[in-house]
């Protein structure tokens, strides 16, 4: 699906390797490949839909003259510079939010009017009837908490008669049909609990009789058929959640509410440009769909994998498909505390796919973003454009290539030393299990494999425990508990808790994923630390372009590691340099803890204690009590370790602790002593041979 303000598009296919434009990086490499489909379409631009609401049916044959209507509302952004529909029946009445936070019922030839309306992010029930009898329309509305009060309005209002109704429009005044899904129109900022309509007009105090219909917008119940679009955030806590339980299996009762956003986005729904075929024979690997228009020009990735069941190569890469998105249109840059002096020790440098975001917010934004009414963004989706997954994106904080762009690293660094090597995605070790990882003998990460759902940390363990060996190039990873959604693989969804490197936090009683149930937050606090997985756990952040390299420990002199260090010498600073802010050891970073579950057994080779300045601090999970001594500096903790550990039957695990690593590997072409190790330690672990690791090899059973 493309859109262009061009009359055409011109789309091919390209491998991509390296997508690097900097001069003094690898070079951007790609090939040309012949495909079926590739040519010249015409395009338009296609308009981006966005904004969660939901329709809920009515009854065959229903017709509504009088009717009541009920709802309860908790508004995050009660005062708008627009009209926000809470319930909606199109033909017969639309009650909303007006743009100074007034309560409207409208309908017939008038409007009932309340000027106070519901009150920001507190519970209020709203009744709203007409009696067409007396021509008299009433709007109730009753406000939880202290102190609680009840406020009434009515008006003569004129109405056509009994006329059919088919639907109710929940959190928007209406919606317009469109070719593949609905689009909400006035849609609605904050939460809506148990939505009722009655074909009579009823006093507050009568809606005990049974509705027309009435809608469960939270935990599952049986309830009157309703429709969500755009991934509202459900459960979300209702009126009655007392705290008293924190899951919705639990008190289904305190799960009734539904959180909508007007910048909500599952899917642009966009109708297709272009469809390719690709050749059976085609090899695994990175591809992109290239398409030019005019001075325009997009690159849309793919991956390509072995025909299913097989393998082709020894060696895999598992791109981090998820990582890729959460960090989907992250606008962190757009904050103005990341402008404060003291938060970053570089200027900010938009990419242009950043400045892009900025001119269109309607693309949608990352996990790590807010909605436009301060609540997190839970859920994010791969069904728009995601401009930072581009092969020559640079990131803006550290003015270099990060996530798919620094993975493509990887890529070219194996093709130019002759190591075949096969294309997963974390989406397929997601879906396939340790079946996918069993015919390898090595699997290599990207630079930052951050966001894992349980059945990737099972698979992956499970490949482990049966001898295989890997290769964690990066840092920060394995740390977020995620899921992707098994009705639409295409939505990845966190909880960020209330621990962790976060930029917002779960609001109370929201900690479950809606897709899976699971407690979301760190994988750490669920009894799975990176750790205890891969030998090192995330230990600081911070953006400083003097980041430093790493210094060999006595372990490095060890026999067991001597692999590692062919051909570097024994004084040598590894990774002193590089692309991501001058050294190995930079943007985020992991370090072996022994408290945290790292094996005492694993081998620490090399360290970057004391490499970095006080713009990398520790890890506020590792912080029980604030003081002023967590900067690179003071703190012993701030640092990347270096690991090689023994796992089951043979396996092992190198870990470098950074997601700087393949940007210093990429540095002068490859040739350096990162790259250097790297090789050495892939040359090492594709030979079957025994590592002979363990430090202390249990006896023999007679």
């Amino acid at each position: 699906m493309a859109s262009a303000s061009e009359p055409e598009v011109t789309l091919d296919v390209i491998r991509l390797y390296c997508g690097d434009e900097h001069p003094e990086g690898p070079g951007a490499r790609s090939v040309p490949v012949d495909v079926d489909g590739a040519g010249t379409y015409g395009c338009t631009l296609q308009p981006v839909p966005r904004g969660s609401f939901a329709i809920g049916e009515l009854p065959d044959d229903t017709t509504l003259d009088g009717f009541t209507a009920e709802v309860w509302v908790w508004p995050t952004t009660p005062r708008l510079d627009r009209r926000q529909g809470l319930l909606a029946c199109p033909g017969h009445f639309t009650l909303l939010l007006d743009a100074d936070g007034a309560l409207v019922l409208e309908l017939g030839d008038g409007e009932v009017r309340l000027d106070r309306g519901p009150a920001e992010r507190r519970w209020s029930r709203v009744v709203a009837a007409f009696d067409p009898a007396a021509a008299t329309a009433r709007l109730t509305l009753e406000t939880h908490g202290w102190p609680p009060r009840t406020e009434t309005a009515t008006a003569t209002v004129n109405t056509s008669g009994p006329t059919p109704a088919h639907c109710v429009v929940i959190a928007a005044a209406g919606f317009a049909e469109d070719a593949d899904q609905p689009v909400g129109t006035g849609l609605f900022n904050g939460k809506l609990e148990a939505p009722r309509v009655w074909a009579t007009a009823l006093a507050p105090d009568e809606l005990m009789t049974s509705p027309l219909a009435a809608w469960e917008l939270g935990a599952a119940s049986d309830t009157s058929p309703v429709a969500f679009f755009h991934l509202p955030s459900r459960p979300a806590t209702g009126h009655a959640y007392t705290g008293a339980a924190n899951h919705p299996d639990l008190e289904p009762a305190h799960y009734g509410a539904c959180h909508f956003h007007e910048d909500d986005l599952e899917d642009c729904a966009w109708t297709p440009t272009a469809r390719l075929t690709l050749p059976s024979e085609l090899p695994s690997g990175v591809y992109g769909a290239r398409l030019r228009a005019g001075d325009l020009e997009d690159v849309v990735p793919f991956f390509v994998l072995p025909p299913e069941g097989t393998a082709t190569a020894d060696v895999a890469i598992l791109f981090p498909t998820v990582s890729y998105g959460a960090y989907a249109n992250e606008r962190m840059q757009e904050r103005a505390f990341v402008h404060e002096p003291g938060v970053m020790g570089m200027e900010i440098q938009p990419d242009r796919g950043d400045l892009i975001l900025r001119e269109h917010p309607e693309l949608g934004s990352s996990l790590y973003d807010t909605h436009t009414d301060g609540t997190g963004v839970a859920f994010s989706s791969f069904r728009r454009p995601v401009l930072n997954m581009r092969p020559w994106h640079r990131n803006w904080q550290t003015h270099a290539p990060r996530a798919f762009s620094a993975d493509l690293y990887v890529t070219d660094w194996l093709d130019r030393e002759g190591v075949d090597a096969d294309v997963l995605t974390d989406h397929d070790l997601h879906s396939e299990g340790a079946a996918l990882l069993a015919p390898y003998r090595v699997l290599i990460t990207g630079c930052h494999p951050e966001y894992w759902t349980a059945p990737m940390m099972d698979a992956l363990e499970t490949w482990l425990d049966g001898g295989g060996r890997l290769m964690y190039l990066g840092g920060n990873g394995f740390y977020w508990v995620t899921s992707i959604d098994p009705e639409r693989e295409h939505v990845v969804e966190i909880r960020r808790g209330v621990c962790g490197i976060r930029c917002w936090e779960s609001a109370a009683g929201e900690m479950h994923h809606t897709s899976t149930g699971e407690l979301g937050g760190l994988w750490r606090n669920r009894g799975r630390s990176p750790n205890a997985l891969v030998g090192v756990g995330f230990a600081a952040q911070g953006f400083d372009p003097d980041a430093p390299g790493y210094h060999q420990s006595p372990a490095a002199r060890d026999p067991r590691a001597a692999f590692v260090f062919d051909g570097i010498g024994e004084d040598e600073v590894i990774g002193d340099f590089g692309f991501s802010m001058g050294g190995a050891a930079s943007d985020e970073i992991d370090r072996h803890d022994v408290r945290y579950g790292s094996p005492p057994e694993a081998l620490v080779l090399a360290t970057s204690q004391g490499g970095h300045s006080d713009f990398v601090l520790l890890v506020c999970e590792d912080v029980p009590v604030t003081h002023l001594r967590l900067g690179g500096t003071t703190c012993d903790d701030v640092r990347a370790d270096i690991t090689l550990m023994p796992t089951a039957n043979g396996g092992a695990v190198f870990s470098v602790g950074s997601i700087g690593w393949t940007a210093a590997m990429a540095y002068e072409r490859y040739d350096n002593n990162v790259a250097r190790m790297s090789l050495n330690v892939l040359r090492r672990f594709l030979d079957p041979a025994p590592l002979e690791l363990e430090t202390h090899p249990l006896p023999e059973v007679a």
